[in-house]
């Protein structure tokens, strides 16, 4: 499995921690759990850790991904914070997809440093 899901119960966060080569599909059914995971928790923030990642999938697919999460009924009221490296492979893509994101109503931000990741994520307007 390219991807790790786990609850931080300090704060209530969700986190999805993708490792190596990541596709849409697998993008798609991370999401699936993820969404379970935060209602289990009853939680509004998700940490999505794309540090080891390597996204492969296609700008046009992250485009969908984005409808995707409507379908799967994903919050609008979710904080959602991208952890990304400075040398993660498509950098540029994964930016791409914050923009649509936001452009779809989700609260979404792209970083790379996870202190600056925790301090949004528990910022009081969640």
């Amino acid at each position: 499995m390219p991807y790790t899901i786990s609850h931080i119960e300090d704060g209530n966060i969700v986190c999805i921690r993708g490792v190596g080569r990541l596709t849409v599909e697998e993008y798609k059914k991370g999401s699936l759990e993820v969404v379970d995971m935060l209602r289990k928790h009853n939680s509004l923030r998700l940490f999505v850790d794309n540090r080891l990642a390597h996204n492969v999938a296609s700008v046009v697919e992250l485009y969908s991904l984005s409808r995707f999460f409507h379908e799967i009924e994903l919050s609008t009221k979710l904080r959602i914070a991208l952890l990304v490296g400075a040398d993660t492979p498509n950098v540029k893509d994964l930016g791409f997809f914050e923009t649509v994101s936001r452009n779809r109503g989700y609260n979404m931000r792209m970083f790379y440093a996870e202190n600056e990741v925790i301090e949004w994520l528990m910022e009081k307007s969640v």
